[in-house]
């Protein structure tokens, strides 16, 4: 994603309690108001996108990805 001009503040493990709205993985999900920009990056990356209410913070976007992406 750094690649493609996006700025990448980190990596963490998934939480079970985070929403994918069903979307299996990989999934982009962002807050409402981030869907051009969480649209843009699931094209790069071939994903679904989720728009989740629950985010704390309206600019954070993040990507899941499945244990088969990392190998």
């Amino acid at each position: 994603l750094e690649g493609a001009g996006f700025n990448v503040t980190g990596q963490d493990n998934w939480s079970a309690g985070w929403n994918t709205c069903g979307e299996t993985a990989p999934v982009v999900v962002h807050p409402p108001a981030q869907e051009a920009v969480a649209a843009r990056i699931a094209e790069e990356l071939g994903a679904a996108t989720c728009a989740s209410d629950g985010w704390t913070d309206a600019g954070v976007i993040a990507v899941a990805v499945g244990v088969e992406s990392a190998q």
